[in-house]
This record gives C-alpha cells, sequence and structure tokens, in this order.
C-alpha cells in the first residue's frame, strides 16, 4: 500500500534543520502540540505508522480498520501537521 507523505518529509520540506530540531525538547513539544489537534484515528495511524513503523496491513488487521480508512486518516493527519507547522514557522520548527 502507499503510505503517502513521511512525516521527517513533510518536516524536512517546512524547515531543513527540522530532524535536528526534534532532538531538542522545543521541537518535541511542538510535534506533541500539532498531534494533539489531530482526531483520536489521526494521531492513531500517525504514530503507529511514522514512529513505530509498524506497515498499514498490519495495523489495518490488528485494529480492525479498512486499509482505505487508515490512509485517509493519515492523509488528513499530514494535512493538519502540515497546516499546523507552518503556522508555526515563526516558532520553533
Amino acid at each position: 500500500a502507499q503510505s503517502g507523505v513521511k512525516l521527517v518529509d513533510l518536516l524536512r520540506d517546512l524547515k531543513p534543520n527540522a530532524l535536528e530540531l526534534l532532538q531538542t525538547q522545543e521541537g518535541k513539544e511542538e510535534l506533541f502540540r500539532a498531534l494533539d489537534e489531530l482526531s483520536d484515528a489521526e494521531r492513531n495511524v500517525v504514530i503507529a505508522h511514522e514512529l513505530e513503523g509498524i506497515p498499514f496491513r498490519e495495523l489495518s488487521q490488528t485494529q480492525e480498520v479498512p486499509l482505505n480508512t487508515l490512509l485517509l486518516h493519515k492523509s488528513r493527519a499530514m494535512k493538519k501537521l502540515r497546516k499546523h507547522f507552518l503556522e508555526s514557522q515563526g516558532d520553533t520548527l
């Protein structure tokens, strides 16, 4: 399954040094603030797929959620995260 945009790529597009910023407390706090803006379903799929590296097919089976639904949650989440980081570019990220 096509997973679309990766969180790391999204952050790198917005700020070339995003990975270094995520190593800092401020960067982590900004990421958590962004994740807090997502719905539970969106946040769960981003954390499981992006941060824990669980494949979509496995998530679909273990959560008993159709694959396309997971992909939709991920797509919506990435749009919200992009918007959050674009609006906060004057801050840490």
